[in-house]
């Protein structure tokens, strides 16, 4: 097991981690363990502590063990429901950027709140932000289904998995590009995507220097892996080209900061966050 996502375990509530290791609860994981023969239990700790969203067991399942999307779907479906929304608070959303909010004995809960929000309403600001990070359930299931039918088309062959990005983008499908992008990170490809792909790096330079300047567009040619070009990369991709609104490329982009967290790519953790106020998603801001 990992050793951070057990550190982090440690450290929950008492409740919770009682919760967790009682008999109802490992029996029940130990059976889904039996029938579809696949461990369960990192999957499970590591949404617990916020290094997995529940809405991405499936896609954990499909691209760590043997196991067809269907049956993660079902997986997904019956750990969410006897398990992790049965526990006794919301304890698993440190997967959120922004400035963090101490709640007393508790994990930090990552998300920019106003200062009026206090500890005994966590749980329904913790709803408000899971709804809004999960979206639309019809989407997730085709974007988990393009990640699938990639990356049996692409395998290994990242030079593959970059032209179903090309092609995806050229014909504005959002939903396979989100795909791409996904598996992208998930191989940790982004940077040495922009620094070898000569045309797109001069591409890119030429509409930032427009948009954001000389110093960002020199910086961005002198050191493509920067977390700010990574950003600036996933937001003209989900805004400018695909047309995105603002807060759906950002729930995108902060999906994207779960991978590279689960990765241990910390400095990519932080593309966006969820404004309690304005109910929407946000990029951060330099």
């Amino acid at each position: 097991m990992n050793n951070e996502t057990l550190i982090k375990f440690s450290q929950l509530p008492l409740d919770v981690r009682q919760k967790i290791s009682s008999r109802e609860y490992v029996g029940h994981i130990e059976e889904l363990e039996k029938r579809y023969n696949v461990k369960l239990s990192m999957p499970l700790l590591m949404v617990i502590v916020g290094d997995l969203d529940k809405e991405e067991i499936d896609g954990y399942l499909v691209e760590n063990f043997q196991i067809s999307v269907f049956d993660a779907r079902k997986i997904k479906v019956e750990i969410i429901n006897s398990v992790i929304n049965q526990l006794p608070s919301f304890y698993y959303l440190e997967f959120f950027s922004g400035k963090a909010q101490e709640v007393p004995n508790t994990p930090t809960v990552l998300a920019k709140t106003s200062q009026k929000t206090q500890a005994d309403s966590s749980h329904e600001h913790a709803e408000i932000i899971l709804n809004a990070y999960q979206g639309d359930e019809k989407e997730q299931a085709k974007i988990l289904e393009e990640e699938s039918r990639i990356r049996d088309k692409a395998g290994e062959n990242v030079g593959a998995l970059r032209k179903e990005f090309y092609d995806a983008v050229q014909n504005k499908n959002a939903y396979t590009t989100i795909a791409a992008l996904r598996l992208l990170a998930l191989k940790d490809d982004i940077g040495n995507f922009l620094s070898e792909d000569e045309k797109l790096k001069k591409f890119l330079s030429m509409v930032w220097r427009e948009e954001y300047g000389d110093e960002f567009a020199d910086g961005f040619m002198e050191d493509t892996s920067s977390a700010k070009c990574a950003k600036a990369f996933f937001r003209y991709v989900l805004e400018s080209r695909l047309g995105l609104t603002e807060g759906h490329a950002a729930r995108v982009g902060a999906k994207l900061s779960n991978i590279y967290k689960r990765l241990g790519k910390h400095e990519y953790s932080h593309f966006a966050y969820f404004d309690m106020e304005e109910k929407e998603f946000r990029w951060m801001e330099e």
